[in-house]
């Protein structure tokens, strides 16, 4: 029998909750900018927090069987839209977006495309489905 604090996930998600986590809690408290301006302050916060929330989705469902995290399986193909929809982004508004933005959209679509399709491999489903469904 295992332990209810043995993460049942694979190594690299349970890797990438744990940075994830780390992420969020130093976003939340200190701001990515040198000197955040009043405006850009709160919403470097606001990326903290949605860190920590999906690192907690992962980490919360950790204890959960992989052939029953429905959570883990769901978040393949909402990590492949989510860079596709970074792609698109970076297509149609390349001009219009400053060299950080551009980064920032960069790293979105290579971190959770890649992201997407190992764990995608790794499970051997796309759909987003457990197995039995």
């Amino acid at each position: 029998m295992s332990s209810i604090f043995t993460p049942h996930l694979p190594w690299p998600i349970t890797l990438h909750a744990l940075f994830l986590l780390c992420f969020g809690l130093n976003t939340l408290f200190h701001p990515f900018s040198p000197a955040p301006s009043p405006r850009t302050h709160p919403n470097n916060s606001m990326v903290g927090i949605l860190a920590l929330g999906i690192a907690l989705g992962y980490l919360l469902t950790a204890y959960v069987p992989v052939s029953q995290n429905t959570f883990l399986y769901a978040s393949v193909p909402a990590r492949m839209l989510l860079a596709a929809l970074a792609g698109v982004k970076l297509v149609l508004q390349r001009e219009e977006m400053g060299v950080q933005a551009r980064r920032g959209m960069v790293m979105v679509l290579v971190y959770d495309g890649l992201g997407g399709l190992g764990l995608g491999w790794w499970l051997g489903r796309w759909d987003g489905r457990i197995p039995g469904y």
